[in-house]
């Protein structure tokens, strides 16, 4: 029997003790077995695509009707099924269910609204004696609606006012019990402008003395200039190009467009010098440019290899790097008239596509020949260990960075934007595409953390920053400082973190 088969098999028995132990078999998508893990959920889904599509092998067809398997999911509720699965879900890694207010999945879902809602309308009756059985279920706590993030932050702010006198939030700042009370501000401003809060939310915050700060009209030059004169004095005259300011302001690219309009020779003399009293600096440091450079040769190679500039947007270059991505902020940069002329030379010499429009008969799915060079060499990985768990920084025998292709295939899925045929292509697999279980990759980056501090003196790791072996030290720094500031980072973790003199706010001066 080979190993496909065996896997089959090994569904099937998963399949059966479900159905002796819950009665049923609406396996919910993301259930995974005990304690060997196995992805029953996506190994059901499977069964279901393949029987749809009449692949299913006789014998197998057989055995599945025989186990009682429901091949047409006929449940009414779907919906309210998967946002259960969720909540219980965050249980499951939180061991309770009182989820933060702003708490969203990794598939962008507002699980902390929702289960606001859900305690809302228990209180008015508006819920169905099943559905607060199924929230019973996986331990729904209705009595804690005063104690959510949401209230906990209200509390918090409206102490920080008594205390001080006004509203104005330094960043960063703690409360005396660790809550985060500047990021909860910054990411209040941020919903605002995002129009996610409610006239209610809005009305409820202005009540408590929340200030929203007016930004400033993309034409007020001197509003702008003002800004970047605040940011000089704290930060120095270097600025990314994506920075904005917590009002709004979206600073980096007013910087972009000022060395634009300079070089095209739009902007006055006296901006100049204003500008140039600041220290302003008129052209992107070696970093920005070594970044183009190597995003150049990667698609001149994409050129020769394929034949055309017509990069998909989720394409990804053997040595890891995202050159859909980089091409897609190309366009960008382009129509906003932020690219110097010599780049537009450089890349219109290259054939470069300046729109995104796919010519007639085109696909980027699961037939194309990176995405199955890729696929290859994850299947290849899989045979040899066994599962599709690939470490952060892995590097397979060809010099592929398998692991930052599954990290970035991980986070195109959560928000929505891999392609139907590619999410089934890596379903075959067995792909997992959430890992549950992070204390390894938790113990390598607090290592390599270790390490960057005792070589350089500080924990102030730049953003970009990979070690030799491939682990991308820079992104795991931001993604614990952004669960840090979001309050889901454990206070253990805090600690450790705080050992190593670990940054939290970057933008604040080095001391």
């Amino acid at each position: 029997m080979g190993r496909y088969e065996e896997r089959w098999w090994e569904g099937h028995a998963h399949l059966v003790q479900f159905v002796a132990e819950h009665g049923h078999p609406r396996v919910p998508v993301s259930h995974r077995t005990e304690p060997d893990g196995f992805a029953l959920g996506t190994w059901v889904k499977v069964q279901r695509r393949e029987h749809s599509l009449g692949t299913l092998k006789d014998e197998r067809l057989r055995a599945l009707r025989e186990a009682g398997f429901a091949f047409e999911v006929r449940h009414p509720l779907k919906q309210w099924q998967r946002n259960v699965d969720r909540l219980a879900a965050f249980k499951d890694e939180h061991g309770h269910t009182r989820v933060p207010y702003y708490y969203e999945t990794a598939d962008g879902f507002g699980l902390g609204a929702w289960v606001g809602r859900m305690r809302r309308r228990r209180a008015s009756g508006e819920v169905t004696d099943q559905q607060v059985a199924d929230l019973d279920a996986v331990g729904m706590d209705w009595t804690l609606a005063l104690e959510t993030s949401k209230r906990r932050s209200h509390r918090a702010f409206a102490a920080f006012v008594a205390d001080h006198g006004h509203a104005r939030v330094p960043d960063p700042y703690r409360t005396s019990d660790g809550f985060d009370l500047s990021g909860w501000v910054a990411r209040v401003r941020r919903d605002r402008r995002a129009g996610r809060l409610s006239a209610t939310q809005e009305r409820e915050l202005r009540d408590l003395g929340f200030e929203f700060p007016s930004v400033p009209d993309a034409a007020d030059w001197d509003a702008h200039l003002a800004c970047l004169s605040r940011y000089v004095a704290r930060n120095g005259p270097d600025i990314s190009t994506t920075f904005e300011c917590d009002d709004g302001t979206r600073l980096g690219h007013w910087v972009s467009s000022q060395r634009a309009s300079r070089e095209a020779g739009t902007l006055s003399a006296r901006r100049v010098a204003q500008l140039d009293d600041l220290g302003f600096v008129w052209h992107a440091r070696d970093e920005e440019d070594g970044l183009w450079r190597e995003g150049v040769e990667l698609l001149a190679r994409y050129v020769e290899e394929h034949g055309d500039g017509r990069v998909p947007g989720d394409h990804v270059a053997p040595d890891g790097t995202p050159l859909g991505a980089w091409v897609a902020r190309r366009r960008w940069e382009h129509r906003h008239g932020l690219l110097r002329a010599e780049r537009v030379d450089e890349l219109v010499a290259l054939g470069f596509e300046w729109t995104s429009t796919q010519p007639t008969g085109a696909t980027r799915r699961s037939d194309d020949p990176a995405f199955r060079a890729w696929v290859d060499a994850l299947e290849t990985f899989r045979v040899e260990r066994g599962h599709c768990r690939v470490p952060a920084g892995f590097v397979s025998p060809d010099g592929r960075r398998l692991g930052d292709w599954v990290a970035y295939v991980r986070a195109r899925h959560a928000k929505g934007l891999l392609a139907q045929g590619r999410v089934e292509v890596l379903d075959g697999l067995g792909f997992e595409w959430r890992v549950r279980d992070n204390d390894a990759l938790w113990r390598q980056g607090v290592e390599a953390l270790g390490s960057y501090v005792a070589e350089h003196g500080h924990a102030r790791v730049p953003i970009r920053h990979r070690r030799d072996d491939g682990f991308r030290l820079g992104q795991w720094v931001r993604s614990r400082r952004s669960e840090g500031t979001g309050g889901r980072l454990s206070p253990e973790r805090v600690a450790a973190l705080d050992a190593l003199g670990f940054v939290w706010d970057p933008t604040a001066p080095a001391t």
